[in-house]
């Protein structure tokens, strides 16, 4: 019997605290399973032939350098979507400031030669 607690460290009545019961639906129940499979089978077998960890090792240092190359990847994009991003507020920011100036000369064009009509740049008005 399975005494219910937090998914990862279940205390076990038949074996004690610190067994890990197979619990992968994260609710407390085990669902069939008794004993979890144990992680670390298979790994750094003495038997295993020097051939075989030179192509576990291979494997590795290709997965080792697609994920390093991946991270550079998108520290790079970050880095160019930063750029864009401050390039995007300095031109909304002078393009606000050239709106500003047009809307005063234009007042002042108006008063020195009477009402001109505002242009309709498209947007049907």
């Amino acid at each position: 019997m399975v005494v219910q607690a937090p998914y990862p460290y279940p205390y076990n009545q038949q074996y004690g605290r610190g067994v890990a019961v197979y619990m992968p639906y994260g609710d407390g129940h085990q669902h069939g399973n008794s004993v979890a499979p144990n992680p670390n089978a298979g790994l750094a077998n003495p038997a295993m032939p020097n051939s075989q960890v030179e192509k576990v090792d291979k494997v590795l240092a290709r997965k080792i350098q697609s994920r390093e190359a991946a991270v550079r990847q998108r520290e790079r994009q970050n880095r160019e979507y930063n750029e864009l991003y401050q390039r995007n507020l300095e031109l909304t920011k002078r393009a606000s400031q050239l709106q500003e100036q047009n809307e005063i000369l234009r007042k002042e064009l108006s008063n020195k030669l009477g009402a001109i009509p505002a242009p309709d740049f498209g947007t049907g008005e």
